[in-house]
């Protein structure tokens, strides 16, 4: 008869695992123990975590063209000492035809005149068009004396686009008017031109020559002959005191003759501000004055 094989014991198999678990422990200890796991610890792999995007700053770089942020590469100008002395507004900037065209300059300082020949306008395009020089006194179809533009206190600086239509930069007058009636400006001239009916008209002087001088208006020249009753000196005197010359000849000497507005051209052919542009005055140095957006 055949031995059948003992059934093993549990007890016994638990008792080798455990002596088997504490040789190996012992051993691990002796190799260096919980020292080997902070060794080991330069070769552990921690799954990196991407940072947040931080909140996006609240302030922007503004450019040299006065759009935030648009190139924060081209610094904002430093501001001028003429800052809040001097305003540009933007009145005609959206109109397409250069002669039509205009921003205006004002003093808003009451203290002394502003040299603003040197200056420049600055647009969103690049476009860097600088301010010349002017005639005091202006005459039409002559070459006219260029001086530096003066602003004075509480003065204005008409700046269009266009051409000038007597080729020049020029200061206001009482007598200014007269140039309304063979040319176009934009805006209009002021036409407070005395009147020659308010000067001293010889006393010989017949009563038809007295009804046509005050029948002539306020700047312009007559366009019809003076009647022949009226007599030939009134013709003359008429002929020499009714246009510009005449007026400027009898009151440029007077208080009040300059005005305090120029108008200054920049010579251009096509429009210079684009819609919703940003213009920026800047002084002789290059700093910030004013600047105007629409």
């Amino acid at each position: 008869m055949i031995d059948e094989p003992q059934p093993r014991s549990p007890g016994k198999d638990v008792g080798w695992l455990a002596l088997f678990l504490i040789v190996l422990g012992v051993i691990w200890f002796a190799q260096g123990g919980p020292s080997k796991l902070t060794s080991m610890a330069p070769y552990l792999k921690y799954p990196q975590i991407a940072p947040s995007n931080p909140a996006p700053s609240q302030s922007k770089t503004p450019n040299f063209l006065g759009e935030s942020g648009s190139n924060p590469l081209i610094p904002l100008p430093s501001a001028s000492p003429y800052q809040g002395k001097v305003s540009l507004e933007n009145y005609g900037a959206r109109e397409t035809d250069p002669q039509r065209e205009y921003l205006e300059i004002r003093a808003v300082s009451d203290t002394q005149p502003i040299l603003i020949t040197g200056w420049t306008l600055k647009g969103q395009q690049g476009l860097d068009i600088s301010i010349g020089n002017g005639a005091y006194l202006p005459y039409s179809g002559q070459v006219n004396p260029q001086e530096p533009i003066y602003l004075k206190p509480n003065g204005t600086a008409v700046i269009v686009t266009g051409q000038s239509p007597i080729g020049t930069n020029f200061r206001l007058n009482i007598c200014i008017g007269y140039f309304n009636q063979f040319q176009k400006f934009i805006p209009s001239l002021s036409e407070q031109c005395p009147r020659i009916s308010d000067e001293e008209i010889p006393q010989n002087f017949p009563q038809a020559c007295l009804n046509f001088i005050r029948s002539i208006s306020s700047c312009r020249m007559p366009m019809v002959a003076v009647p022949p009753a009226a007599g030939n000196d009134c013709a003359v005197f008429v002929g020499q005191r009714a246009n510009y010359s005449g007026c400027v000849a009898v009151y440029k000497i007077t208080d009040n003759f300059y005005k305090k507005e120029w108008r200054i051209y920049l010579g251009r052919d096509k429009e210079l501000w684009q819609y919703r542009d940003t213009i920026n005055l800047l002084d002789s140095d290059g700093k910030l004055v004013d600047r105007v957006s629409y």
